[in-house]
């Protein structure tokens, strides 16, 4: 009896510090909660429908015409991570969603109130609340406020404390620091050398009580590894042991134990892939008293900014708000005033502002703060001179923008800062604006006279199919013959045929009141050959006038190539990359980029448009640009762009790595499954065809993933060049919307977005529907964004089915999607283990806002139809 007693003291033991509970680190708390509204339509659509776990009930207001809320009690504080809403019907909900932990101060943790279209809305958040309130103000179409399931995720064991952390480990490598395993973007990663063991070690700063640990993985293999820890980096516990491998890439437990120290070791993978970490998590408390209360945090950390200069990309804005003193952002030079604006993303709680200066100087500075970026409240004044190097300002209030702007620097330091902490509490959001959105629609509007004035009257329109980004290519003056008018007559105006540049602004004014963004097509490689400016430098090249116009372009009495084409007003032949082109034949001169004239203008060029308030600025194809190279692109293109905080591309450019880790442009075109002109292709379209997925996830790993681990996005279309039926063109774009682009709706032949629009006009109303609801879906419901993890998973036969889980940035919001690739029904067998998906739960159907089938096990099996497919949210394990 003893020895049975012992054994069984020994089982418990031996089990405590390892177990498993499912669901601990991330609950839908909105279940055990009270739930109130502003009303009900009776005791069919009662407001408790929102927290039963049940997708067919519905709660419904009275009135359509008033302002409604519900108001979730969770009866104590948590620590949220996910808020997920499901509508009654699709439509353009206008929506915010609040936290409190005394049900009179309020928190902005989802703002839709610009108005977002769809019917199934997940949002990840942070911060701790007890008070959760939901306020509807209305929908495009007057519907009457409503919800299907209000879905409130949180834990109350605590958050991750690993986030920009102290480490050691031994192998750096550029692009993979360490750093990237603990900045809460999962798409990023630490990769170490190819040899085994590595290990990497977080110092938590004091002692913590942890409460679970998650180590992610870039790839799917078997693994083997273990997490420790200590409390004086001596002596070591385990806390998670796979050290005889397990298969799956996302891996978790939860625990229990005080550690000043956590350690990472990897021992294998069998598939000899080198080790690395997406995101290694410690979930915990670091106060004293273990509870979850309000938690005060660096609410600027690796949020969006922008500035007035910086001095290369390594100094960026961005480096003031990575946690990391060791880099910093630097002005360009030593001129004055500087600045740099964050943007919270979200109205925050702020009670301290913190600034870390590059150098011991006396400083003439101040900070502001505000909602709008119009009303700014001077939170600091030390314009008359502040002596060192470090500075903190005790305040109090709710903003979502803060600027500092250094007037000066007694020794002529250059502006900068090592840090600038914004200290509160708050839902701050971490993911740059095309690092959430998509949707695209393309314009070519002087092509098809499509004007400012009528595009500003279709807004609502265009928002309701779940467009989110409008492009506009090319507006400013020129003849719209050749690719659409991108070669200009006048860089700085709105071609009179589509309006002024005050209708343009309207534009810019009304996309930004329906939280739709506006990108500008540009072009500072060529204009076309009747500019005024070209035939000035026509005229003083001829004259031999040295003017700064004549040096914008290249010309010579020599013929080089087939590229040089003879000028008769300037007696001279001057160079035309495109002059061969269809349709070209030499009207479009280059700019010569040899010249620090042209360099000078286009500088200013980029600022003009940028500074017009637009949300990204794309070139074309500034790999031909004339006399163009590594130094001028950075110098003279990056730099003026990336310092405004919008998104950038090169098109026509598909090196990621020189394009997006050297320069730091932050978008690329999706060349992986698609391609145009000479080299139209769809790898989809084929691979549906074919009926196998195979070779799609290899081209995506090398290319859009690349593209995230740089901190980038891909933008892909549909190639409407191939002949495609609705079903086949429907399946493209279901791939296409769920794989992680921005998703862009054009005709790729340069100007002919028009014909897509054709296409589809002819298309019955259910196919059109079938389009916009994928198009609405992957903006509505954050796990499908443009940006975040990408993993395949394995199913039954990869060779003729794909599925793959899909995250957020930050991961906090997760999607798994199935595609059949067959002519028939199949039953679909996906393989949850290790996947970070919970294994009991009941995903939504995110196309209808109906339940799916539940998952139950680590296999998940469901019927899917002759190339259908299956996109669902689902919760994560922890």
């Amino acid at each position: 009896m003893r020895s049975f007693l012992f054994f069984i003291l020994v089982i418990l033991v031996s089990m405590k510090p390892f177990a498993v509970f499912p669901g601990e680190q991330n609950q839908n708390l909105s279940l055990s909660g009270m739930v109130t509204a502003s009303s009900n339509a009776g005791k069919q659509y009662h407001e408790k429908n929102v927290a039963d776990n049940n997708m067919e009930t519905l709660w419904k207001a009275k009135k359509s015409n008033a302002e409604q809320w519900l108001l979730i009690d969770l009866k104590s504080n948590y620590a949220l991570n996910k808020i997920s809403q499901t509508f009654g019907n699709t439509a353009v909900w206008k929506f915010k969603i609040e936290g409190s932990v005394d049900k009179q101060n309020w928190t902005m943790l989802v703002d839709k109130t610009k108005g977002a279209s769809g019917i199934s809305f997940a949002e990840s958040v942070s911060g701790v609340y007890r008070y959760v309130r939901l306020t509807i103000s209305g929908s495009g179409n007057n519907d009457i406020a409503s919800s299907a399931e209000f879905a409130i995720y949180g834990t109350d064991k605590g958050t991750n404390i690993a986030l920009g952390k102290y480490f050691n480990t031994h192998v750096r490598q550029e692009g993979f620091e360490p750093e990237k395993a603990l900045d809460g973007d999962i798409a990023t990663y630490w990769r170490a050398s190819n040899t085994y063991p590595q290990t990497l070690t977080l110092d938590l700063r004091r002692m913590c009580m942890i409460t679970g640990v998650r180590q992610v993985f870039k790839q799917h293999d078997i693994w083997k590894f273990k997490i420790e820890g200590s409390k004086d980096n001596q002596q070591w516990d385990s806390l998670l042991d796979n050290s005889q491998g397990d298969r799956g890439f996302d891996f978790s437990t939860s625990v229990s134990g005080d550690y000043h120290f956590i350690r990472l070791t990897i021992l294998e993978s069998s598939s000899g892939y080198i080790a690395n970490s997406c995101e290694f998590c410690v979930y915990g408390f670091e106060s004293d008293n273990n509870e979850v209360k309000p938690l005060r945090k660096n609410l600027a950390y690796n949020t969006a900014a922008s500035t007035s200069s910086f001095d290369r990309n390594d100094y960026s804005q961005y480096k003031a708000l990575d946690g990391n003193e060791h880099t910093f952002w630097r002005a360009d030079d030593t001129s004055m005033p500087q600045w740099l604006l964050v943007d919270l993303g979200n109205s925050c709680q702020i009670d301290e502002i913190s600034q870390v200066f590059t150098n011991e100087d006396t400083w003439k500075f101040k900070i502001e703060a505000s909602n709008d970026k119009d009303n700014w409240t001077e939170i600091a004044d030390e314009t008359a001179g502040y002596t060192g190097s470090r500075y903190s300002k005790a305040m109090n209030g709710y903003y979502r923008y803060v600027k500092i702007t250094i007037t000066d620097a007694e020794n002529k330091n250059r502006a900068g800062s090592k840090e600038l902490a914004i200290y509160g509490t708050g839902s701050p959001k971490t993911a740059k604006w095309w690092e959430d959105k998509s949707g695209m629609s393309r314009y070519y509007p002087k092509f098809y006279k499509q004007t400012f004035p009528s595009i500003i009257d279709s807004l609502d329109i265009i928002q309701a199919q779940g467009y989110n980004i409008l492009e506009f290519s090319a507006p400013y003056e020129g003849d719209p013959e050749v690719w659409g008018g991108l070669g200009a007559t006048n860089n700085y105006a709105i071609d009179p045929s589509i309006g002024t540049m005050e209708d343009f602004e309207r534009l810019l004014r009304e996309a930004h009141a329906r939280d739709m963004k506006v990108i500008f097509f540009g072009n500072v490689g060529y204009c076309w050959h009747e500019a005024p400016f070209f035939q000035k430098a026509c005229d003083d090249e001829r004259n031999k006038v040295n003017s700064k116009e004549r040096k914008w372009f290249h010309f010579s009495q020599t013929k080089h190539s087939d590229s040089w084409f003879w000028s008769e007003r300037a007696q001279a032949y001057y160079y035309s990359f495109w002059g061969n082109s269809d349709g070209a034949e030499g009207r479009i001169p280059n700019y010569n980029f040899n010249n620090q004239e042209w360099r000078d203008e286009c500088v200013n060029y980029l600022n003009f448009w940028s500074n017009k308030g637009v949300d990204g600025l794309l070139l074309d194809a500034p790999g031909a640009y004339d006399g163009i190279n590594d130094a001028i692109i950075e110098e003279n293109i990056v730099k003026v762009l990336n310092r405004h905080g919008i998104v950038t591309n090169a098109e026509g450019s598909g090196d990621v790595y020189h394009w997006m880790h050297r320069f730091g442009f932050n978008s690329i075109q999706g060349f992986d499954v698609y391609g145009w002109g000479g080299g139209k292709r769809s790898d989809i379209l084929a691979g549906r065809k074919t009926n196998t997925p195979q070779g799609l996830d290899k081209k995506l790993k090398e290319y859009r993933d690349m593209a995230n681990a740089f901190n980038g996005v891909t933008i892909t279309p549909p190639m409407w060049e191939i002949p495609a039926t609705e079903d086949e063109r429907i399946f493209e774009v279901a791939y296409l919307t769920t794989l992680g682009t921005i998703f862009v709706n054009h005709y790729g032949d340069h100007h002919r977005d028009y014909i897509a629009q054709f296409i589809m006009s002819k298309w019955p109303l259910e196919k059109q529907k079938e389009f916009y609801d994928l198009v609405r879906t992957q903006n509505s419901y954050i796990g499908l964004a443009p940006y975040g993890q990408r993993m395949c998973l394995p199913t039954n036969d990869d060779e003729k089915y794909t599925a793959f889980k899909r995250t957020n940035k930050d991961g906090k919001v997760s999607a798994l999607v199935i595609f059949n690739f067959q002519d028939a029904e199949s039953t679909i067998s996906v393989d949850l283990r290790n996947s970070g998906i919970d294994h009991s739960h009941t995903p939504i159907d995110l196309l209808t806002g109906k339940a799916a089938k539940p998952i139950t096990s680590d296999k998940y099996a469901v019927s899917v139809p002759a190339y259908g497919y299956l996109i669902l949210g689902v919760e994560n394990e922890m």
